[in-house]
This record gives C-alpha cells, sequence and structure tokens, in this order.
C-alpha cells in the first residue's frame, strides 16, 4: 500500500492569487495466485484566486474551486503467448468559476463532470512479431448551469502488428484506430510507423498517420455573454502527421532529431469578431 497526502496553500503575491490545495493518493496491489490487482484512488480539492487569468478586465476578480476524484482497478492476465491488461476506472470533475469572487449572482459557471470506462489491451508474441489490440468503452455526462446536460458514449479500438525484419534491424509497424462517439460518425484512421537500426548505436525512423478529435462540450455549448461563445455545429477536427527522425549514441552521448508536419482539417479554436 502506498498512501500520500499534501497541503499546499499560500496567501498569494497580490490580491487574490491566494491558493489552498488538498492532495490525496492511495495505490494498492492485491496479491493474488497470478498477477496483482493494482487499485488506485486519487482526490484533488483547489481552490484558488484567478486575478485576471482568464480575463484582463481591471473589474473582475475571477475565482475558482475545482475538485477531481479518480478510482480504477487494472491487472495483467498472461495466457500462452498473449497478454491482456484490463482496466476499468471512474472519473469525477467538479468546477465552481465566478468572474466576480464577492459577486457570485454577477456570474457563476458549475460543471460536474461523470466518466466511467472499460479497457482491454492485449498483445500477442508470433513468429511475424507483435500483434497488438485493444478496446475501450466510455461513457460521460455532464451537469452544468451553463452548458446544460451533455451525455456522450465512446467506443475506440485500436489493431497494430510489428513486423521485425533483416535480423531485427527493420521494423514496420502498420495499423488502424477506429473511433465511434455518440453524437459522431463512426471513424477509421490507418498510420504506419517504420524505423531502421544500422547499428546499436544509429537508428533512423519515420511515422505517417491520421489523427482525430472530437469538440469538448466547453467547445460545443459554452455562452459566457460579451465574452465567449461556444458552437453545437462544430465537427470533429482531423489531421495528417507525418515525422522523420534519427537518434546517434557516442559512448555516454546521444543525440537525436526529428522533423515533424502536421497538417489539419476543420482546426478548432477561439476566433475574436474584430
Amino acid at each position: 500500500h502506498f498512501v500520500n497526502f499534501e497541503y499546499n496553500g499560500s496567501q498569494g503575491y497580490m490580491e487574490n492569487t491566494d491558493y489552498e490545495n488538498l492532495n490525496y493518493f492511495l495505490k494498492s496491489s492485491i496479491l493474488t495466485k497470478h498477477q496483482p490487482i493494482d487499485v488506485i484512488a486519487t482526490f484533488i480539492d483547489r481552490k484558488f484566486g484567478a486575478n485576471n487569468f482568464y480575463t484582463n478586465n481591471p473589474d473582475y476578480d475571477e475565482y475558482e474551486e475545482t475538485q477531481t476524484s479518480l478510482v480504477g482497478v487494472s491487472t495483467s492476465i498472461l495466457k500462452n503467448n498473449w497478454t491482456f491488461k484490463p482496466k476499468l476506472y471512474w472519473k469525477r470533475g467538479q468546477d465552481m468559476f465566478l468572474l466576480k469572487r464577492e459577486d457570485p449572482s454577477f456570474s457563476r459557471n458549475f460543471n460536474i463532470t461523470n466518466k466511467v470506462a472499460a479497457e482491454v489491451n492485449s498483445s500477442f508474441k508470433n513468429n511475424l512479431g507483435v500483434t497488438g489490440i485493444g478496446v475501450d468503452i466510455s461513457e460521460t455526462t455532464l451537469s452544468s448551469n451553463n452548458l446544460g446536460d451533455q451525455n456522450r458514449t465512446a467506443v475506440n479500438m485500436f489493431l497494430e502488428h510489428r513486423f521485425l525484419l533483416v535480423n531485427d534491424k527493420l521494423d514496420i509497424t502498420p495499423g488502424v484506430a477506429m473511433s465511434y462517439y455518440s453524437d459522431f460518425d463512426f471513424q477509421a484512421f490507418p498510420g504506419i510507423d517504420i524505423g531502421y537500426k544500422f547499428s546499436n548505436n544509429f537508428k533512423i525512423y519515420g511515422n505517417i498517420g491520421y489523427s482525430y478529435r472530437v469538440p469538448t462540450f466547453t467547445e460545443m455549448y459554452i455562452s459566457l455573454p460579451n465574452f465567449l461563445s461556444g458552437n453545437a455545429d462544430l465537427k470533429p477536427e482531423k489531421a495528417l502527421a507525418e515525422e522523420l527522425g534519427i537518434k546517434y549514441n557516442i559512448n555516454k552521448l546521444e543525440l537525436s532529431g526529428a522533423v515533424f508536419r502536421r497538417d489539419a482539417e476543420d482546426l478548432i479554436d477561439y476566433i475574436k469578431e474584430t
């Protein structure tokens, strides 16, 4: 068992920059006849003055209180050449924000989110390399006086295989990720990683793949008059990412470098009207 408690507080370096943080953490390993079952639990409570952190209006004295809690259970299952890693967790978040600290009636935003998820990642070693398969299913709910009551069911899957060729000098890993969100369409995104090891000291690698991100509830439904507005018609953003890099070791010195390019479509961002 590992137990940790932490307190951190300050009156702040100037008006309305005070804060108080409380962190609780527990991790336990339950011994079984096979692999241990790991249990993790954490609770974080934070209260802080956010002086002009979100705005630059001198009439505002923003204040925020957040809570985050997580409970998770995980283990590993070994069977023949297969390794299974199941995980089950519940995460809760709470956020209360005041635009004017001493006047909650002016602008108060209060949100509570809950996410319950189960996932299983597995790998299989064979003569052609290593095959990886995974799936996770989650249900997210939001209750908010500003964003409304929302919910989202998500199913994400991936399949990949790492080929080791040319006396294990060449590794090629093609794969595909598939995503389903209850409020968006099904999507599939392929990718591939390639690496060649000229020696134990020198390797060159590259990868290319598509990625996908659905808009958050905040991006879709936020509504702060004369300040910030969301867009319920937002579509997921997509991107093609490419990378090429090298790694080189000289005695105790390690050198590495890479070039990276990302080409995005339907990028989600906030803009000013003027």
